[in-house]
Parts: structure tokens; C-alpha cells; sequence
């Protein structure tokens, strides 16, 4: 379970050294979720894994990495998936097409140059989902009217590109409309 930011940065500091990755080349990997949260100092709750969002361009999902990182759970004592890519498959349409261009970085582990989505995208995402526990980490981020009008500029976007998630998209519209009635959003204004 990881808590602190220290805690992820010490399993993605054995991760970096594990003897599978070495001499591995440069690897760029994109963290969101809590994970993401916890690292960039916006959430202050565990998480069980870091979900991977992002792999470079042609890089196996469930390659070389990933199995380092299991072997790191066993001797950590870390769940099996701590470290997992599963988020990247149905997280593509939940993320705006420029987050690259707000990658926040972690630091460099072995050949793992960690970076996590920035605080503006971990809000998007955790509109756009469906747990109750994503809807308390939006609600513990107590996003500004600025940053839930960016949101709302981004969501009002994807139903014409993913007719398949209108409910989901719904679902965040409505979310938004709370959030900015909400006395608790507005005394946050900067």
C-alpha cells in the first residue's frame, strides 16, 4: 500500500535498479490515478498501484517492465499488478489529446523516466469516472471554477468523438454542474 510519495518513489527506485531493466534503454512511463495524485502532492490518501497511462510509442504492455515490477512485489511485499498498465486501455478518451504537454516529472529510476499527468488532466479523469472512490478524489482536489471550466471545455468535447460513452459523459456533465453550484467549489475561487 502506498501512503506518501516517498513510499512510490522507493518502489519505483527498485524497480529502476531491478537487474531485468539493465541496459535497458531510456524509457518514458506516465503515471495517473492516486498514484499520480499522491506523487504531484494533490492527494492525500493510499492507492494500492501506480497506473500506468502512457508508454512510449511501440513499448508491449505487458513486456519487460511489467515483470520486473512483479518480482519487486514479491520481495517488497507490494500487490502483484503495483505497477500495471491496465488504466491505459480504457483511459485514452478520458485524458485531453495535449495532456503530453503538461506531463509533471517524478525523476529517472534506472531507465524509467517517470512522469505523471498534471493536476488539470487527474481532474478530467476523475470526472469522467465511474467509482465512488474516484468521485472523493474529486472531490478532495476541490477544483477551482477555473480548472472545472477547462473540464467542462474538454468534456463538452467527447461525445461527438466517443458517442459510446454518452452516459458516462452525462454522468460528468452533471458532476460539473454540482461542483460549480457547490458553496464549497466557489469559496475555493482564486
Amino acid at each position: 500500500m502506498f501512503d506518501t510519495r516517498e513510499t512510490i518513489i522507493q518502489a519505483l527506485e527498485a524497480l529502476g535498479r531491478h537487474p531485468g531493466l539493465a541496459g535497458a534503454s531510456a524509457t518514458v512511463v506516465v503515471l495517473a490515478g492516486r498514484a499520480a495524485g499522491i506523487l504531484i502532492g494533490e492527494i492525500r490518501t493510499n492507492t494500492a498501484d501506480c497506473d500506468v497511462v502512457a508508454w512510449p510509442d511501440g513499448f508491449s504492455r505487458s513486456g519487460p517492465i511489467e515483470g520486473c515490477a512483479q518480482d519487486i512485489a514479491k520481495a517488497h511485499g507490494l500487490p502483484t499488478d503495483w505497477f500495471n498498465s491496465e488504466c491505459s486501455l480504457t483511459s485514452g478518451w478520458k485524458l485531453p489529446p495535449d495532456y503530453r504537454d503538461r506531463w509533471e516529472r517524478v525523476g529517472r529510476f534506472g531507465p524509467l523516466d517517470v512522469r505523471c499527468i498534471s493536476r488539470l488532466d487527474l481532474i478530467a479523469m476523475k470526472m469522467l469516472a465511474t467509482r465512488d472512490r474516484d468521485m472523493r478524489d474529486l472531490e478532495s482536489l476541490r477544483p477551482r471554477a477555473q480548472e472545472l471550466d477547462w473540464v467542462g471545455g474538454f468534456v463538452a468535447t467527447l461525445k461527438e468523438r466517443f458517442p459510446g460513452e454518452a452516459q458516462t459523459i452525462d454522468i460528468a456533465k452533471a458532476r460539473l454542474l454540482d461542483m460549480r453550484k457547490s458553496p464549497r467549489a466557489q469559496s475555493h475561487e482564486d
